[in-house]
């Protein structure tokens, strides 16, 4: 019978001297042939387990993971776009679809506000000038080079008082005066210094070349509104709209070969639009969409759980509730706020209805100051007796009752707050509710529609108290929330007025150096605080269900939803392995 020799023995035999090498020969010949195929496969195992472990050694020390273009990635949003437009936009649809095809002078990237259209800036020392260079290789989709006088027609359109449509912007740019020396600078004057005006120029910029076409009184009916042709990351490609409503039903849109900080690695994001949170949720489980953003808490922990990607990241907005000192005048006494401030359920309501997505707050200012780590029973033993030693006491029904010596008028401990009718709001203000009660207050939850809310409850200051948020914003800016000039018909719902406070926010807005800011701004934290004209309770995070295939996103510190596209040139699903001194070549292509 022939025997064929395997190459191992081969390779022995040529190591062997003639001798010991037949010897070896008839040894191995005469083993029984299970054992002689045995040693073959063991062989056989070594040598390709050595052949992976080399591999693998050499692609570690010679070789890196590079992203690579192409992919596409979905979507949902809910809602409907109507004006996709830097200067109108209102919703979070509209915001989501301009911050992805508009640029504007600044970008947040990290914690800061960095250069985008702009090349860079600098602000003269008294802080009113703010003088822009734009970059050379900018330009709109449709190829036109982006210059000054696009800047300047932007900014006198949020200005502009005779639109059909307001521009949300407008407050930013009173007492602004924006000119221009040349195609590439724009110098904003300011009548008064404003340490956060960076913040105002984060807003897309509109080609003048097409939008000077459009009349005054079309300018939020004209297509440009749908279609739109901007600078950005991405560029309108199409959309599909319902065959019976005419409603838009998916926006595609196409990577931007000339965007300014690189064409985008993914080369197609398309849209998705639902009229409501349950039929997003049907689409993300039935594979339609794979992203979506600004869900609620209780289906974030749910997607997590099932090991989907969900992304968090803290927002400057803070929750709390209002006081109308002006209409209720128990909220005039210091132990009674005190009393209601300490006994708030933050924890719980940071992790029971937003399931550790949100943190609690003691403050105006997100992350200044936090609740003490006493147990909630502690503080609300503590606010009883406080309430008690001031004269409170328990009726028949459990609810605080105090006696005036000297008018002999009985005040209840009993207000209702007033709030828009949504769920993770709701949820927290029925635990408030509670906790209350407990306390021996009676409070009467009051829910309204948010258009309602806003338009009837809020603008004409009708409640006992409100339940609501603020945006902060990434430079905190206290004037319109907290100065007193606000109180009447701005947003100083609180109606609040201290002449200390007005007077620290006024230096705060005439301050430019960080460190000094952070000082006043604590100050003016601790003030509020002292005073109570809000009681603050949590402060949410942004929550994001990413697709499970993509990479590189860095969400920023965001003052708007919309501002997790920063940086979307860097977001990518596929990579290649080549060698490392290629990866530079390739990274710059």
């Amino acid at each position: 019978m022939l025997i064929h020799t395997p190459y191992w023995l081969v390779n022995l035999q040529t190591s062997t001297s003639n001798t010991s090498r037949t010897r070896l020969f008839e040894k191995i010949l005469a083993l029984p042939s299970s054992l002689r195929v045995l040693g073959f496969f063991a062989s056989l195992i070594l040598a390709i387990s050595t052949f992976f472990i080399i591999t693998h050694v050499i692609d570690a020390r010679f070789f890196v993971s590079v992203p690579e273009q192409g992919g596409r990635l979905t979507e949902g949003d809910v809602g409907r776009p109507r004006l996709i437009n830097p200067i109108f936009a209102k919703t979070e649809v509209d915001r989501d679809l301009s911050a992805l095809l508009y640029s504007g002078l600044m970008r947040p990237v990290g914690n800061e506000l960095v250069p985008d259209l702009a090349s860079g800036y600098t602000v003269s020392e008294d802080g009113k000038t703010y003088t822009f260079t734009l970059r050379n290789d900018a330009t709109f989709h449709d190829g036109t080079p982006v210059t000054a006088n696009d800047v300047l027609f932007t900014v006198d359109h949020i200005k502009n008082k005779g639109l059909p449509t307001k521009s949300p912007l407008a407050p930013n740019f009173l007492g602004v005066t924006a000119t221009s020396t040349d195609p590439h600078t724009v110098i904003f004057t300011l009548e008064q210094p404003y340490a956060a005006f960076l913040e105002s120029l984060t807003f897309g910029i509109l080609p003048k070349h097409i939008w000077e076409t459009v009349g005054t009184d079309d300018f939020d009916q004209t297509i440009f509104n749908l279609e739109p042709i901007g600078s950005g990351p991405y560029k309108f490609k199409s959309v599909e709209r319902d065959a019976q409503t005419g409603l838009a039903k998916r926006y595609v849109l196409e990577a931007f070969p000339g965007y300014v900080h690189g064409k985008p690695l993914i080369s197609e994001f398309d849209f998705y639009f639902y009229g409501n949170e349950d039929e997003r949720m049907n689409a993300y489980k039935n594979g339609e969409i794979g992203q979506m953003a600004g869900i609620q808490t209780s289906y974030a922990r749910d997607i997590a759980s099932s090991g989907a990607p969900v992304l968090s990241a803290q927002m400057p907005r803070i929750f709390g509730i209002y006081l109308n000192e002006s209409k209720v005048s128990l909220f005039n006494d210091d132990v009674v706020r005190e009393a209601l401030d300490s006994t708030i359920p933050r924890k719980d309501i940071a992790a029971k209805v937003f399931f550790g997505y949100a943190n609690p707050e003691v403050g105006p200012f997100p992350g200044l100051a936090r609740p003490d780590n006493d147990p909630e029973d502690k503080h609300l033993l503590a606010a009883q007796a406080m309430l008690e030693k001031d004269g409170w006491i328990k009726n028949a029904s459990g609810v605080y009752e105090k006696t005036d010596k000297k008018t002999k008028q009985t005040q209840t401990l009993a207000f209702a707050i007033s709030l828009p009718d949504i769920p993770e709001l709701t949820e927290s203000a029925q635990l408030i509710e509670a906790s209350w009660k407990v306390l021996g207050a009676q409070v009467e939850l009051k829910t309204y529609d948010l258009g309602t809310f806003t338009s009837d409850i809020l603008a004409s200051r009708n409640f006992d108290a409100v339940f609501f948020g603020q945006v902060t914003g990434r430079d905190p800016d206290p004037y319109p929330f907290w100065h007193s000039s606000q109180k009447t018909r701005g947003t100083n719902i609180a109606q609040y007025a201290n002449k200390k406070v007005d007077a620290k926010i006024n230096d705060l807005s005439h301050t430019i150096d960080p460190a000094s800011r952070a000082v006043i701004l604590s100050d003016i934290n601790a003030m509020i605080m002292a005073d109570r004209p809000a009681l603050f309770a949590y402060s949410p995070g942004f929550v994001y269900v990413t697709d499970r295939n993509v990479r590189g996103i860095q969400l920023p510190l965001m003052t708007t939803a919309a501002e997790r596209f920063s940086g979307i040139e860097h977001w990518y699903t596929s990579s290649e392995r080549v060698w490392k001194f290629l990866s530079k070549n390739k990274a710059a292509e």
